[in-house]
């Protein structure tokens, strides 16, 4: 029984990991291309 509670206990904190990993890219690539976006806007509006 202890060998299925340690697998089950790796297999949730394994994807906890993935997912917070996953997230974690999502929200950088996201920032990454709207800081991008709005200092090209701003340069745009800024340079007529």
């Amino acid at each position: 029984m202890a060998i299925m509670s340690q697998l089950f206990w790796g297999v949730t904190v394994g994807a906890l990991t993935v997912t917070a990993s996953a997230i974690g890219k999502i929200l950088l690539a996201v920032g990454v291309i709207g800081g991008l976006g709005w200092w090209a806007l701003r340069r745009r509006l800024r340079d007529p």
